[in-house]
């Protein structure tokens, strides 16, 4: 059978609550159960819809797809008889919704290594807007019913925006009056005058969105104003086309993963509601994973998909670029989390500069993203990074809404007017009218690969961390063709005349590159290509290589510290980088305040004085995991510059640049190195601002050898494998030692009892391999437990191929006053362990063993 079978289908409305499913007509006005107060869906008789197979559906679908044939052109309509079966063609209030393009993201799934990436732009539509799908049905059916005789006078919405676009919009093509109730100053100037200029009445009060809904809710007590948010299931039953229309698009095959910006989280089961249909009809037989992308501040699915959905906690909302998901009490809460529940569903946030950033590179490759989309395409890229979406998958990301109704957004971004760095803002380049002035900025641009206001060129967003070790950003000459970097074993470089040396000397001054080098001191080319390759990495302009760790610690600080100056350290820190706070820069006329390592603390010790805060993020040894964007914020606004220590993270687990730190430092001596056989330190970030440190490490020196270069150059080429090893083995570890009777406390911020562990899996990819904890016991339980090992090398260093442990106390601390040892923490049963490459089997083991010892 490949027709469809005349037949009478029918719909109604039908409580969720699997204890109550009371059912009710959809002429009723009704939004949540009468019996038992649980939400309603709209429920389809399938047994009839089954009468016609599935190849049937298809082919019936297909032939009105974008027809002229009223009203089945339109994306929903076509679906009629899924959607509203019951209702007459001549109160249908349709504006030619659906149909969007599904747009092949080619460029930016390529950026991601993701060949299968698509767009589905449902912003692409009357009113700019996903609700118009939702829209044109609930006012359908409003219609019919005033047709019928109900005595409605109104529809009524809360709304962050889009809702009441789509609502007034609907309204105005049926001659209904439509009353919107606005969050004042909460909502884009496109979207405020849209609903005015549709002549609905718009109310806009002095709160948010979850105070606009209370009051909406009480409004339609009065059953002659009707409800039109999600929580009246009408608009469900609209938007669950989307889903359909997407499996229609791929020739009806499913994707892997459908990823969908979630606000009062309708969407969610609309998404899910089509889908499950499709498959119940056999249209299709598998479902894709659903993915609900939230703005990190207003997140309450996230926060309960954390405890695995088994608690719920409303919040208040904090004001989020992505409006329209800024909802912190979301009605349909429950039926989102059936759906995710069904669809092996997953939930993730997006920080404000993630959102705009994501927003903003799609725009490069052909989108024009409104923020909702980019927390999507944020989310989507720390899925991929994450491993949870695999880059072999066809992902579909929903559009919820078109750019063009963020326009302040758009021009506050390019402009670099928002609380964080904009990385690829695009401003206009202003120019005297001259032709040499033009060809100039051409020439410029196009060096720089064709956008002159890029912050990153293409490659340095589109090749992953292990290709970055190994290349950089592209492929530099070397010395007879060599593969490997050659060790340039000099301390003098020679002019072949005076007249060269003068050549240099005048180019030098102008900011021109005649030569590399001149004197060892300086540079040398074995040290530039390793330090071209971790910048690279961290994604910095620049990166300087020093001796040590701590010479690039202590370098850096005097480059940019001031006489008189205030700078803020954060006290759990190296503890010679702490000698050198406390000890040593008050010989330079430095105040130093040590503080806790929280946003909150630093903004407390902020003096007018202030130049720099000082920290590092994983801390040691108590691995403390610093919230950097709010630490930013505050620098940002007290104009002082912030450094961090990023050891122990190193920039596979986090990049600090990209969240707005001004320097980044590394003992390279560690995990960038990665073999315990070499010493150095780098500091990164942008060109201009190393420059005054470049000045310093010229006249001081403090520079590597070429041999160690050479060796940390080497190092990086198997970075990336390491750190996958590291993270893996850190997390296993960690939660066996958790675990097991003689470990009294531990620190690790992949487990959920560290105190930052929440900012640690919304800023880190992976956390390392240093694990810090307490054993319960005293000096001699400790030092019995550290002889016992017998794969653990006893030394204070970490990073490298071997494991190292280090009983912190007497190794670090042992020449510190008691008292004062006591009181910063460094108490004898306290160890740190640095996980090397060994199996991890053996290392439980070896643990297990020496445990079983005290």
């Amino acid at each position: 059978m490949s027709r469809i079978v005349p037949m009478s289908y029918r719909a109604w409305f039908q409580c969720i609550n699997e204890q109550c499913r009371a059912s009710y007509p959809l002429n009723s006005i009704v939004y949540r159960c009468k019996t038992c107060g649980s939400l309603l869906e709209v429920h389809h008789d399938l047994q009839a819809l089954a009468q016609s197979d599935a190849r049937a559906w298809m082919k019936l679908f297909e032939n009105r797809y974008k027809s002229t044939e009223w009203p089945y052109g339109s994306g929903v309509w076509g679906k009629k008889e899924w959607v509203l079966p019951q209702i007459d063609n001549d109160n249908i209030v349709s504006l030619y919704e659906g149909g969007t393009n599904l747009f092949w993201a080619e460029r930016f799934g390529k950026m991601l290594g993701l060949d299968d990436l698509w767009i589905k732009l449902c912003g692409n539509s009357h009113s700019g807007s996903f609700k118009d799908l939702g829209m044109t049905v609930l006012v359908s059916q409003v219609k019919q019913m005033i047709s019928e005789g109900v005595p409605i006078k109104a529809v009524v919405c809360a709304s962050t925006g889009d809702t009441s676009a789509a609502l007034a919009v609907y309204c105005a093509a049926a001659g209904i009056q439509s009353v919107v109730l606005l969050p004042k100053g909460k909502i884009s100037i496109a979207q405020l005058i849209q609903p005015i200029s549709n002549g609905a009445l718009v109310l806009s009060l002095d709160t948010d969105f979850d105070g606009c809904m209370s009051i909406v809710k009480e409004i339609t007590k009065d059953e002659t104003m009707y409800l039109a948010n999600s929580m009246n299931s009408l608009r469900i039953e609209g938007q669950k086309t989307v889903g359909i229309e997407v499996v229609q698009q791929f020739d009806w095959e499913t994707p892997d993963v459908i990823i969908i910006p979630g606000g009062n989280l309708g969407n969610i089961s609309a998404l899910g509601s089509g889908l499950l249909m499709m498959r119940d009809l056999g249209l299709i037989s598998e479902l894709p994973r659903i993915v609900v992308a939230q703005a990190e501040r207003a997140n309450p699915l996230y926060r309960s998909y954390l405890k695995n959905f088994e608690t719920f906690e409303p919040m208040q909302a904090q004001k989020t670029l992505a409006s329209a998901i800024q909802i912190g009490n979301p009605v349909s809460f429950e039926k989102a989390v059936r759906t995710l529940k069904q669809f092996n569903g997953i939930v993730e946030q997006a920080t404000e500069q993630e959102l705009a950033d994501a927003a903003a590179i799609g725009d490069k490759t052909g989108m024009f993203n409104c923020p909702h989309t980019g927390v999507a395409l944020a989310v989507l890229i720390k899925l991929l990074t994450a491993g949870k979406i695999d880059k072999s998958e066809r992902v579909v990301v929903i559009s919820t809404a078109h750019g063009l109704k963020f326009t302040d957004f758009k021009v506050r971004y390019h402009e670099g007017a928002l609380d964080f760095p904009c990385h690829f803002a695009n401003k206009p380049i202003e120019l005297p009218p001259s032709v040499d002035a033009v060809k100039a900025a051409l020439q410029q641009a196009l060096r720089r690969g064709g956008n002159p206001m890029s912050k990153k060129s293409s490659k340095t967003r589109s090749w992953k961390p292990a290709t970055l070790a190994i290349h950089g950003l592209g492929r530099t000459p070397k010395a007879h063709y060599a593969v490997s970097t050659p060790i340039v074993q000099t301390s003098n470089y020679y002019f072949d005349s005076t007249a060269d040396v003068l050549d240099f000397m005048k180019a030098k001054s102008e900011g021109r590159v005649v030569r590399e080098h001149e004197y060892g001191r300086y540079g040398n080319p074995t040290q530039q290509e390793c330090e071209r390759k971790l910048a690279a990495i961290e994604g910095a302009e620049r990166a300087l290589l020093f001796s040590t760790g701590m010479s690039a610690v202590i370098m850096t600080l005097m480059a940019y510290m001031r006489r008189n100056c205030h700078i803020i350290f954060t006290n759990d820190c190296y503890r010679q980088t702490r000698d050198f706070a406390t000890n040593m820069l008050s010989e330079f006329g430095i105040e130093v305040s040590l503080v806790d390592p929280t946003a909150e603390a630093i903004a407390k010790a902020i003096r007018p004085d202030t130049n720099i805060i000082f920290t590092e993020s994983p801390t040691n040894p108590y691995l403390r995991v610093l919230d950097i964007p709010a630490v930013v914020k505050v620098a940002k606004k007290h104009r002082v510059m912030t450094m961090i220590d990023a050891t122990l993270a190193t920039p596979f687990n986090i990049k600090p640049l990209d969240l707005g730190v001004d320097i980044v430092i590394h003992s390279a001596t560690k995990y960038l190195g990665g073999h315990n056989d070499l010493l150095a330190g780098v500091t990164l970030g942008k060109h201009d601002l190393l420059n005054d440190l470049n000045r310093l490490q010229r006249m001081i020196g403090a520079t590597p050898g070429p041999f160690t270069c050479f060796l940390l150059e080497r190092g990086l080429k198997t970075f990336v494998l390491r750190m996958e090893h590291h993270n893996r083995a850190g997390l296993t570890i960690a939660r066996m030692l958790e675990s097991h009777p003689k470990i009294e406390k531990i620190w690790y911020p992949g487990l959920e009892s560290h105190p930052d562990h929440r900012i640690a899996i919304q800023q880190m990819s992976g956390f390392g391999s240093v694990i810090t904890f307490l054993l319960k016991g005293g000096d001699k339980e400790t030092r019995k437990f550290i002889d016992a090992l017998e794969l653990f090398l006893i030394t204070p260093s970490l990073g490298g191929t071997e494991s190292l442990v280090t009983q912190m106390a007497p190794m670090s601390f042992f020449d510190y006053p008691e008292d004062y040892r006591r009181s910063i923490g460094m108490v004898d049963n306290l160890v740190r362990i640095a996980l090397g490459l060994e199996d991890v089997d053996d290392l439980i083991a070896d643990l297990k063993q020496a445990l079983g010892k005290i």
